[in-house]
């Protein structure tokens, strides 16, 4: 069996390079024809549009929730809280993985046949109150529908980043363009739907309908040939690496990850605290609609973006989007202070939520860039524990946002909260 490596003459013998089985795969495989790769970015792309679409369709809709729901305009931050605190189970996903783990193909199917049951019941109970004692009269049906659909959703991050290093790493842009996706067919959706003014059920079965794709797409990238010749042979660890090799390669391992989780926290906090402000930005409910439509359509732009055009230094981008959020933040609560014209709102919007779907493919990018690396020594199984770890800092950075702008929304911190 031969090896593919780069290595130096004082490589101590526990980190020897990382092996890779040539004989074992076919050239087909080792060289993808273009017609491939486009068939497996297409794949990609409808697959990563499934997982967290309920979540955008659940956002789309609130300005028909806020114009018949108890809560009025709380009901916005209460439907994003009930997706964060649904990331729990994104803590029992990775212990049950550590201890007994499931195959993530199961759970991929999982995940998407559970989207479906829970549009369901959004579409045929989503108008459901009750009186709840710390919170009033509550529609307790949209928040545990909405917490289904973070579980799913928020989950999703983990096992999907993780399965998609198995891929060429144009794979990892298609599958973020496809999260952002579901933003721009939810938005236009519901841009639709205040033209023709169809109903929430009919929204609902229209998301349904794609989520159906995502499921097909997902069957054939796991049981076609051309979606099984898509996937990369993988890197096999050395068995010869002692105790203190083990140490010192997790020492390399951090060094190497640092950045990219701390960018993905902080860039996920500026994200998610962004949606439950946009009902604060504006009184117009033409222009709350755009916004969230700006929010939803611009990251699929940025993701697709960052896999033509790479900026590897992540503090760069991340101090761009971190200007412009505060300047838009500023005006929320002290209008009077910076001057914000309706048409200088949507520009920092768009640019804002370009940033963010460039910064969050960005540090999938940057992570996979030097994990692959073979002087880097890291095997393919080191590479899916990391991918999850980073899509955890975005669910745990995306809690936080939201969390800080709820608790400044229930101080009525904002001038017209």
């Amino acid at each position: 069996m031969s090896a593919i490596y780069h290595e130096d003459e004082e490589t101590d013998d526990g980190l020897k390079p990382l092996l890779r089985s040539e004989e074992s795969v076919p050239s087909s495989q080792r060289a993808l024809s273009r017609v491939h790769t486009i068939i497996g970015y297409i794949l990609f792309l409808i697959l990563g549009i499934s997982p967290q679409l309920i979540q955008n369709a659940m956002f789309s809709e609130t300005p028909i929730f806020e114009s018949i729901t108890p809560e009025g305009k709380q009901i916005t931050s209460y439907i994003v809280t009930s997706f964060m605190a649904a990331n729990i189970f994104c803590l029992i996903y990775l212990v049950v993985q550590q201890w007994r783990p499931v195959n993530d193909k199961v759970i991929v199917y999982v995940i998407l046949f559970g989207n479906i049951v829970d549009a369901i019941l959004i579409m045929l109970l989503w108008t459901k109150t009750a009186v709840l004692t710390w919170l009033g009269k509550t529609s307790y049906m949209l928040l545990v529908c909405g917490f289904i659909g973070g579980a799913l959703g928020n989950t999703s991050t983990l096992v999907f980043f993780a399965l998609v290093t198995n891929y060429q790493p144009i794979m990892t842009t298609a599958l973020s363009a496809g999260y952002g996706l579901s933003g721009l067919i939810t938005s236009a959706l519901s841009i639709a739907q205040t033209k023709y003014n169809f109903s929430v059920k009919i929204f609902f079965v229209v998301n349904i309908a794609v989520m159906a794709c995502s499921i097909l797409s997902f069957a054939a990238l796991m049981h076609s040939p051309i979606g099984k010749k898509l996937v990369q042979p993988k890197i096999v660890a050395p068995d010869n690496i002692n105790g203190s090799n083990r140490r010192f390669k997790r020492r390399r391992l951090i060094s190497y990850m640092w950045l990219s989780l701390l960018t993905m926290f902080w860039v996920s906090i500026l994200t998610f605290y962004v949606p439950g402000m946009i009902p604060y930005m504006t009184e117009k409910p033409s222009t709350m609609n755009y916004l969230n439509g700006i929010f939803l359509v611009f990251p699929p732009v940025g993701a697709a973006v960052a896999g033509l055009f790479k900026i590897y230094f992540l503090p760069i981008t991340a101090v761009f989007q971190t200007a412009i959020f505060a300047y838009i933040l500023v005006p929320v609560f002290r209008p009077n202070l910076i001057p914000m014209p309706e048409c200088l709102l949507y520009l920092l919007m768009i640019v804002f939520s370009l940033f963010s779907g460039y910064n969050t493919t960005m540090v999938y990018l940057r992570a996979r860039r030097d994990l692959s690396d073979p002087l880097a020594k890291f095997d393919s199984a080191t590479i899916e524990k990391v991918t999850r770890y980073i899509a955890l800092s975005n669910q745990i950075g995306a809690m936080v946002g939201i969390f800080v702008n709820d608790g400044i929304i229930k101080s009525h911190q904002y001038h017209n909260s």
